[in-house]
């Protein structure tokens, strides 16, 4: 192994906290266009003795699919430790971005709520609490499931970075009704949350009411004949199966903290009871058959095959079980509550659902903690030994979209003494979009707004702008763009179903707004008008501060889909604060078919670029200019100086000057409801085809302010 080898991924290590590093594989920066190759990525993690190796290669590793050698095309480091680490420095050395979802870590928080005891349930809601709010890593993605016999496996909030939506997923767990209640399709905003400097969130403690829905859902499962108890393994296998196959459509390792007592390893391995062995011993010796049971002796043998095929799923799916026995989690008085008739496996259920504990986590990859008062002290362990992921991109030749599964070995060609090595055992081959399960949907889509990657296979542009509202929250007008041409391919039937999601995260994560919209689009009526594309226009309500707007469109036939993102400043408008927004380039009303979003209370909230005679201006999110052509621009202020130079630029997508503007200003409206507005012609001579972001600064009386816009100038 050369010294360089082995020092290029080590540069990617030392990068700040969201440097996601990556080696060899070049994409197309085209607008609105992908290269449809298919590749896949392995998430890898080494450890010797515990601790993460680093500094490892791409020539470390080697990556086999049956006999043949697959081609490691890239290696990416994603180096939590280090991060924390290196600072400013490592920013110099490798440009910053937001590493996609399998850079990243994934645990999914899933409480077994039939088969555990409500004090033991109580408890570990506690424990992932304190998890929550102390262990993980800002870039941690964490979602929450529950299982019960009434309504099965569920997924309460999809993976996500927002502790706050995670605190109030957590607290009232098993009380939230997914698909009665909650407003987000992609769960990822569950609960109104009231943001506060000293919390993760406001949402109310649900404590006493959630024991008492435990104790109900207890009694309705608490059977205790062999028959029954089979019953519920065989349920439990399946939810916890058809649970792991959607989990796969989520990109990286998942870990699957899974608390719960367990199920009753008899029922399922056979009795260990010698005194009723030997008795169904000595009746077979006497030839009395019809009094040995072998479901006693041996287990159920349909139980067996379908917890087995429960945990290979599980590992097919990248997942790793880890099981936490919530019945070590209960201390004091309460420990007595686990053992009489409390759960639906009697009062020997508690040593036997070890067994079962320690089967599902040793089948999977994982942990099995027993008897852990401290959640947070026992994954430490697993949070150092994930802290360091190598992820291996391979291109295997092109396969069938028929979910098909492959299974994969990787090594180490030089491992260190005592190192091991863990990785997802195989992948599943693509399958077309329509075939995806629903919640496989919000589940992909979910990460994509999350990861904030821009493109993809829809080309889509985004305008937001924050006006003045009601109280200390602005009116942001958001103006998303859709090219026709990308959104309408495979529209077999001339009927296109498209979805449009936007969402507002602050700079931690959290989500502040959102808002969806589904739109049928018929061809046959509307197909002229989509030459250009569809906009919508819609709105948020953020308070003053910096966010990052991301709206996702998605074809929902052919799962076609493209981001946007567009950086926003929301301005404390009730201080004064001086504000410049984007500068806005007003289109005709025919270039596109445009709609606005259905949003609750949107009929209280006016359009905030109205023109003369109460006509609406609709402004382009991604204004096409040519060079040497004067165009009009008008500029929008609030506290803006009585005498003001306006001065514009353009910044190539490095972010290097490219060469100034001109901007003449024609006429100036000021309104205190509307904003100061200033009519402008903007005029660039001797630009290259190319994207640019233009850059308006407006100076007078010692001020100045600015704002920007992403514009394209045609050839």
């Amino acid at each position: 192994m050369s010294r360089a080898a082995r020092h290029r991924p080590l540069v990617a290590a030392v990068a700040s906290v969201v440097v996601f590093a990556s080696f060899a594989v070049s994409q197309d920066e085209r607008f609105g266009e992908t290269t449809d190759v298919v590749l896949i990525q392995i998430p890898v993690h080494v450890t010797q003795n515990g601790v993460p190796v680093r500094n490892l290669g791409i020539d470390d590793f080697e990556v086999r699919e049956g006999r043949k050698k697959q081609e490691i095309v890239a290696l990416d480091v994603f180096d939590l430790e280090l991060a924390a680490q290196a600072g400013d420095e490592a920013t110099e050395a490798v440009e910053a971005t937001v590493p996609p979802a399998i850079g990243r870590r994934n645990f999914l928080l899933l409480f077994d709520l039939s088969n555990s005891a409500p004090a033991g349930i109580i408890r570990a809601r506690e424990a992932a609490l304190d998890l929550a709010r102390r262990s993980l890593h800002p870039s941690d993605l964490v979602a929450v499931g529950t299982y019960s016999k009434v309504s099965g496996a569920q997924i309460v909030m999809g993976f996500s970075t927002d502790r706050a939506q995670l605190e109030a997923a957590i607290d009232g767990l098993g009380l939230v009704q997914p698909f009665e209640q909650l407003s987000d399709p992609l769960r990822l905003n569950i609960a109104e949350v009231k943001y506060t400097d000293d919390s993760l969130g406001g949402a109310a403690n649900a404590t006493g009411i959630l024991r008492e829905m435990l104790r109900d859902l207890s009694t309705f499962t608490a059977r205790n004949t062999r028959n029954q108890l089979k019953a519920q393994i065989l349920d439990l296998s399946a939810n916890l199966d058809a649970l792991a196959g959607v989990l796969d459509s989520a990109s990286g390792r998942k870990q699957v903290l899974l608390f719960s007592q367990g199920f009753d390893s008899e029922v399922v391995f056979g009795t260990r009871d010698m005194e009723r062995i030997a008795e169904s011993a000595e009746d077979a010796n006497q030839g009395n058959f019809w009094r040995v049971d072998a479901e006693e002796l041996y287990g159920a043998s349909d139980a067996q095959t379908s917890l087995l095929q429960m945990l290979e799923r599980f590992n097919r799916s990248d997942c790793v079980v880890h099981t936490i026995d919530v019945g070590g989690l209960v201390a004091g008085g309460d420990a007595a509550e686990t053992r009489v008739g409390s759960t639906a496996l009697g009062t020997q259920r508690l040593d036997r659902g070890h067994d079962g504990l320690a089967l599902m986590a040793n089948e999977t990859g994982g942990e099995f903690y027993r008897n852990f008062n401290d959640l947070t002290e026992a994954m430490d362990d697993l949070l150092e030994r994930t802290s360091v992921t190598y992820v291996l991109s391979i291109r295997p030749k092109q396969s069938e979209m028929d979910g098909s599964y492959h299974p994969i070995q990787v090594r180490l060609k030089n491992p260190p003494k005592g190192a091991d090595i863990s990785h997802r055992p195989g992948y599943y081959a693509r399958r077309p979009y329509s075939e995806l399960d629903p919640m496989e949907r919000v589940l992909t889509t979910a990460e994509s707004l999350v990861a904030g990657a821009a493109g993809g296979q829809i080309g889509t542009n985004l305008l937001a702008a924050a006006f003045p509202g009601y109280g200390s929250a602005s009116n942001v007008l958001t103006a998303i763009e859709i090219d026709g041409a990308s959104l309408t391919t495979g529209a077999a039937d001339n009927m296109v179903p498209t979805e449009i999601y936007t969402y507002a995260f602050d700079g931690e994560g959290q989500i502040r707004d959102f808002f969806s919209q589904a739109v049928m689009l018929d061809l046959y009526k509307v197909g002229y008008r989509l030459e250009r594309g569809f906009k919508l226009l819609s709105h948020l309500e953020l308070p003053p501060g910096t966010y990052e707007i991301r709206s996702l469109v998605r074809n929902a036939r052919t799962g076609a889909s493209g981001l946007a993102v567009s950086k926003l400043k929301v301005p404390d408008y009730v201080e004064g604060e001086q504000a410049l927004l984007p500068p806005f380039f007003i289109e005709p009303d025919d270039l596109w078919l445009v709609g606005m979003a259905d949003r609750t209370r949107a009929e209280d909230v006016p359009y905030p670029l109205m023109g003369g005679g109460g006509k609406r201006m609709v402004p382009a999110s991604r204004p096409q200019l040519v060079s040497g052509q004067r165009t009009p621009m008008l500029l929008v202020g609030y506290d803006l100086p009585e005498e003001v130079v306006a001065e514009g630029r353009l910044v190539g997508s490095d972010g290097s000057i490219y060469q100034d503007v001109d901007i003449s200003v024609e006429e100036r409206v000021d309104s205190r409801n509307e904003g100061d507005r200033l009519m402008t012609t903007l005029t660039a001579q001797g630009v290259k085809p190319g994207s640019y972001h233009l850059v308006v600064t407006l100076r007078g009386e010692g001020r100045e302010v600015s704002s920007s816009v992403p514009v394209l100038f045609g050839g």
